[in-house]
């Protein structure tokens, strides 16, 4: 069956198609991402992320930004963080940051705070690659989103020193919250 198509036919659905685009544009509907990179060390990225709508204006988002932090104190905070997995003898605890991680994820962190805008978050993705008998290698990914409102440094956490899978590797997902801030 082929059908066929007539002018105005054509006009009105390009119309249409008009007032969708304007709609979404109007409501905020469509939101990409900025980056800025901050910081990168071998392995670990920072970068700053923040919403847009389609004309490049950021959503607010009200962050206490830009905040100073030390490095040391950002790795006091992180050292202290840790996950607690069930396993048969009771409970294991493992840190949220690998240790070899520590320092650069702090320092990246702490510098990206500094330059930070109101719209802007930290997102930070650490990879760690595991050697296993010196032939296969496992990359790990540790990715996590932080902000400061008042005086109190946000956290969350979206992997933990996670194994990745093959096709995840060459573009890793970043981490989301899911929180809403308005």
């Amino acid at each position: 069956m082929t059908t066929r198509y007539t002018r105005g036919m054509l006009r009105r659905t390009s119309l249409l198609l008009s007032l969708c685009l304007v709609a979404s544009l109007g409501t905020g509907c469509l939101t990409f991402h900025a980056r800025t990179p901050v910081f990168k060390d071998g392995e670990v990225s920072v970068f700053l992320r923040s919403d847009t709508n389609v004309i490049g204006t950021p959503h607010e988002q009200g962050y206490d930004h830009p905040a100073q932090i030390s490095n040391v104190r950002v790795t006091h905070i992180l050292a202290r963080l840790d996950l607690r997995t069930q396993v048969k003898e009771g409970n294991r605890r493992e840190p949220v940051v690998p240790t070899e991680l520590l320092a650069p994820v702090a320092q990246g962190i702490s510098e990206a705070l500094s330059k930070a805008d109101a719209n802007q978050q930290v997102v930070v993705m650490a990879f760690r690659n595991k050697h296993n008998f010196g032939i296969f290698d496992q990359l790990y990914l540790t990715s996590l989103i932080a902000y400061v409102r008042g005086d109190q440094l946000f956290l969350f956490v979206d992997k933990s020193d996670t194994q990745l899978a093959e096709r995840q590797e060459k573009k890793p997902p970043e981490p989301r919250t899911s929180v809403r801030h308005s």
